[in-house]
């Protein structure tokens, strides 16, 4: 196999996939919903850790306590029109108890005049971590992403990544087959993310990652889907098991249909094209750099990138191409440089989005 001990440095992070899928399939399994009225809540500070609890009766007339996750914090705030930062600093302050006094009163105080509607609590062992309108699709995740697994190893494709962080996931596949980009190269592959907790849309993404270094990018979202159905009814049906499998049926159908077409050989070919293409176009670096704020790209992301452009070491992968590409390898070299998984794919998508800026202007036969 062709440079074998590069490809091994791209599966580096194969065998911590499997864990971190083990880790999605639990938390699937022990996934309950509750479908309530926001003045049926009560808030309370938690005593014995940072934060806030919901205090609820779920269906058997017994109260139960939950912690709240940051991210439900985060969508109670949205949903309530109060300033995000501003709950999470007082519900997570661990020097001043009243401040987490005070988060609690504000949460009581906007739930017990809110409207009529329901809201959606989805938890994993007692912690609440999505607080979504009755309106949030509900389906089997997990079986979604069991699906994209199979029909990315069907076309010969390795499940080379995956991260959870409790809210938001990803499983990343390569076909460990090289394409040959601006005479270097590059393998091809899927990013599938997903979110049971309103994180992140359902979402499949083009990847290309460089052999040289193995700075990866993320292309082309193919899929962006938000989470929404029509409304639950208001008097508190609970979704029957046969409407939620047939959510799930209608995912798989989708994901087959996307994971199909994104893993054909021609549509690899096409991508590659399209990559040579843009990697072609005669810019200086200094002008595509201007594009990298809009991508959030902080002033050190910047200075950095100059750097890494100005060394213009072989394993950076910066050296060959024109002024965009380079650019788009600096920037997702940058995401060989953190630990923070958040942050690794932030770098991804910029330089994915970056491609994409300059691919719009080409032209195809």
């Amino acid at each position: 196999m062709t440079n074998q001990p590069l490809i091994e440095k791209a599966l580096r992070y194969q065998e911590n996939a499997h864990f971190v899928i083990d880790e999605m399939m639990q938390d699937s399994m022990n996934l309950n919903d509750y479908l309530i009225h926001p003045s049926k809540i009560l808030y309370q500070p938690n005593n014995s850790n940072n934060g806030v609890q919901a205090v609820f009766s779920p269906i058997d007339d017994e109260y139960h306590t939950f912690d709240m996750s940051r991210n439900a914090l985060s969508q109670f705030s949205t949903k309530h029109l109060i300033p995000g930062a501003y709950l999470s600093d007082l519900a997570w302050d661990k020097e001043s108890p009243w401040k987490k006094n005070l988060a609690a009163i504000i949460m009581n105080k906007h739930s017990s005049n809110q409207e009529k509607k329901k809201i959606l609590l989805r938890s994993v062992d007692n912690e609440i971590r999505g607080y979504l309108s009755n309106t949030y699709e509900r389906y089997s995740s997990i079986e979604v992403f069991k699906d994209f697994i199979h029909i990315a190893q069907e076309h010969n494709a390795i499940i080379s990544n995956a991260y959870y962080n409790g809210i938001n996931s990803y499983v990343e596949a390569l076909v460990i087959d090289p394409v040959v980009i601006l005479g270097e190269e590059w393998l091809y592959g899927v990013q599938f993310r997903n979110s049971d907790f309103g994180g992140a849309a359902l979402d499949m993404k083009l990847m290309l990652i460089k052999l040289v270094c193995t700075n990866g990018m993320t292309r082309n979202s193919l899929l962006r889907k938000i989470h929404r159905t029509s409304e639950i009814n208001s008097l508190g049906i609970q979704l029957s098991q046969e409407t939620l499998y047939l959510n799930t049926m209608a995912k798989k159908s989708l994901i087959k249909d996307f994971s199909n077409h994104i893993f054909n050989k021609d549509n690899i070919l096409k991508e590659a094209n399209i990559l040579e293409q843009v990697g072609r176009i005669n810019i200086e670096p200094t002008e595509v750099i201007k594009k990298l704020p809009a991508l959030g790209a902080t002033k050190h992301d910047i200075e950095d990138v100059k750097a890494l452009l100005m060394a213009n070491a072989v394993h950076t992968g910066v050296r060959n191409g024109g002024g965009v590409i380079r650019v788009a390898n600096a920037v997702s070299y940058l995401a060989n440089t953190v630990d923070e998984a958040d942050r690794i794919a932030d770098y991804k998508d910029m330089s994915g989005k970056l491609i994409n800026i300059y691919a719009e202007s080409l032209t195809f036969n």
